[in-house]
């Protein structure tokens, strides 16, 4: 899941991540399974798909506007953006060299693909009509047991997509192309793939302000770390992929970058790989959709596993697997 990378990392994961445990909880779960033509649920009741709207876009609103600097300029362009993504508006003239409108677009983009995807009876115009409260910080219309009833009657119709595959899956992992290191091994001046062949290797991509990264990715990689810590079959290496940034005040830095290996006490090498002018090569290379996204590599540098969410027990099962295959082969001879 951009011209308006400024905002992408942010908004987007409030966007299609912004519903609450109780609406996702059931599907995260579990597959959502396509119901037969007899047991297909019919449409909620409006007002429950009315107020579950508008729970998304106040909920969208009140995070842009509590975020330093992500308040657009021009509010009446950004909520058009918004709304001509969503349908319910057309752009005016000037519309396209407008940096909120392009902001707005953005967000009502990541809105109206999770429609599309997810909840087919969001209506437009009450998210439309939610996010400019949230930006203007005003009360929600709606009390917060009415909401809670609302995403309790839409739960059921909010379905959890299953991502593609990696297209990288079961392929040579490429080489990285990568300059600027932090907390490489003693003697080395860098690292690339092929340092790495006969070892199980765990990479995990970040940004600095991936507030998901944060939140999953990097306590399990300490989780993960933490269990193959004295085993010199297991290694670990950590890139920023940076695909987005403020322009005017860059945060997916290097500095930052080593500030976040001391925070979390992780003394792998970290690489910085792209900027807010050039996209990550090794994102490219590896085709990655974001982060956090972490990859799993085997011996012979095939990758086995890359995908967004990965937790410390399956990781480590996928660890131990990939450690017994080539001993297998050996001992069989």
């Amino acid at each position: 899941m951009r011209s308006t990378r400024l905002l992408l990392a942010s908004l987007a994961v409030v966007a299609v991540a912004g519903l609450p445990a109780d609406a996702e909880g059931a599907d995260a779960r579990e597959p959502a399974k396509s119901p037969s033509p007899e047991s297909k649920p019919s449409m909620p009741p409006k007002d429950d798909a009315e107020k579950f709207s508008y729970y998304l876009g106040y909920r969208n609103g009140r995070s842009i506007a509590a975020k330093p600097g992500q308040m657009p300029a021009d509010g009446d362009a950004f909520l058009r953006g918004v709304m001509v993504k969503l349908a319910i508006e057309k752009p005016e003239a000037g519309d396209k060299d407008n940096d909120d409108f392009k902001k707005g677009s953005a967000v009502g983009a990541q809105i109206a693909a999770f429609a599309r995807q997810r909840f087919p009876y969001l209506q437009g115009r009450k998210v439309a009509e939610g996010l400019e409260a949230g930006l203007a910080k005003h009360d929600a219309a709606y009390s917060n047991q009415e909401i809670q009833a609302a995403l309790r009657a839409c739960s059921k119709f909010v379905k959890t997509p299953r991502p593609a595959p990696s297209p990288m899956l079961g392929k040579q992992a490429p080489k990285w192309e990568v300059g600027r290191w932090h907390q490489l091994p003693e003697g080395k001046a860098s690292l690339d793939i092929s340092d790495f062949r006969g070892k199980v290797l765990y990479i995990y991509c970040f940004q600095s302000w991936c507030p998901g990264c944060h939140k999953q990715g990097f306590p399990t990689l300490q989780q993960v770390a933490g269990k193959y810590q004295d085993d010199d079959s297991v290694k670990f290496v950590v890139f920023q992929t940076v695909f987005e940034d403020r322009k005017d005040s860059p945060v997916n830095t290097f500095e930052n970058l080593k500030k976040i290996a001391a925070r979390y006490k992780l003394t792998m090498p970290f690489a910085q790989s792209g900027s807010h002018e050039d996209k990550s090569k090794v994102m490219r290379a590896y085709k990655t959709r974001g982060t956090p996204w972490t990859m799993i590599i085997d011996k012979k540098g095939v990758i086995r596993y890359s995908s967004f969410r990965l937790t410390p027990d399956g990781a480590a099962r996928l660890i131990e697997k990939l450690k017994a295959e080539n001993d297998d082969k050996a001992a069989a001879k």
